[in-house]
């Protein structure tokens, strides 16, 4: 048995709008049947790592896309055409707006041997603070702080478009997961500021404040967005993520079946909290077939 993860196909299709009358419906069907366009499929790449990638470019191998997003809602895509991802690691929301036809789908996939991941987080960079070491603060019992690192967030954290809202409001904003070394979600101290807890989701939170932080916790306070976390060792030895997007993946058309696997920090999900895997780190395919008539496929 091959040792290959390959992901589900997720299927859309845009619903059928009746023409207004018979001579609209001609029309379409006979420029169709002229175009040569229609009969002949396009590829299209998307490759952040060569140098000359950008959103404007005609999408070709030589003058790649940028972004997923781009291709995502790109007006030059055909039922039929097919987008191939190169590797990296791409932080965006990707909002599918194409849409093929039964029996010629769009279909976006990775290409060979490639490792793409799609992600709703983003790199915290700068310098941490040892909390312990900061004479304001005074520790509700001995050694407390100890491990407890502090960094502000800024402002470019909190752009999703799809929460300018809350964003807009500072008080508002929340950061969803934090992620160690890409794998290791931590623990959130104080009550989910998205999901309100009820007899019926039954949430376990844990503490309240800064003051109940434990090994291997996260607070955010919006206040100031302040970034708190209590762990083993420096920050600078790792890799920290920070969740800030509400979705990585969502479509303006009907999903049929089938669904993007999503590593986040539990619950979270639907929300796209984590990281989206197009591939794990062997070789494989992950496909997302747009257009009506299509099954969606999953094989470990």
């Amino acid at each position: 048995m091959l040792d290959v993860w390959e992901k589900q196909i997720v299927c859309f299709h845009r619903r059928y709008r009746h023409p207004a009358n018979l001579l609209s419906v001609l029309a379409i069907v006979t420029s169709a049947a002229m175009s040569p366009r229609m009969l002949v499929a396009a590829t299209y790449h998307v490759n952040p790592a060569v140098e000359s990638a950008a959103d404007a470019n005609p999408g070709t191998e030589t003058a790649p896309w940028k972004t997923i997003s781009r291709a995502a809602s790109a007006q030059e895509l055909q039922p039929g055409d097919t987008v191939v991802i190169h590797s990296g690691v791409y932080r965006e929301h990707v909002e599918i707006k194409v849409s093929g036809q039964p029996e010629r789908p769009i279909t976006f996939t990775a290409a060979p041997g490639a490792r793409v991941v799609l992600k709703g987080s983003e790199l915290v960079r700068g310098r941490w603070e040892k909390l312990a070491e900061q004479a304001d603060r005074k520790e509700p019992y001995p050694n407390a702080f100890t491990g407890v690192w502090r960094i502000v967030l800024g402002d470019e954290f909190f752009t999703d478009a799809r929460f300018q809202g809350g964003y807009q409001d500072k008080t508002r904003r929340w950061v969803s997961q934090v992620f160690l070394n890409d794998n290791k979600p931590l623990q959130r101290i104080g009550p989910d500021p998205i999901y309100k807890n009820d007899e019926y989701l039954k949430l376990a939170t844990v503490g309240r404040g800064l003051d109940d932080m434990v090994e291997d916790s996260f607070f955010f306070d919006p206040s100031d967005q302040s970034l708190y976390i209590k762990i083993a060792g420096e920050p600078a030895w790792f890799s920290i993520e920070v969740g800030v997007r509400g979705f990585v993946l969502t479509a303006e058309s009907d999903l049929l079946s089938g669904s993007s696997a999503l590593h986040s920090g539990g619950r979270r999900r639907a929300r796209g909290s984590g990281h989206a895997r197009f591939c794990r780190e062997r070789p494989t395919m992950f496909s997302i077939r747009i257009g009506t008539g299509s099954r969606a496929v999953g094989r470990r």
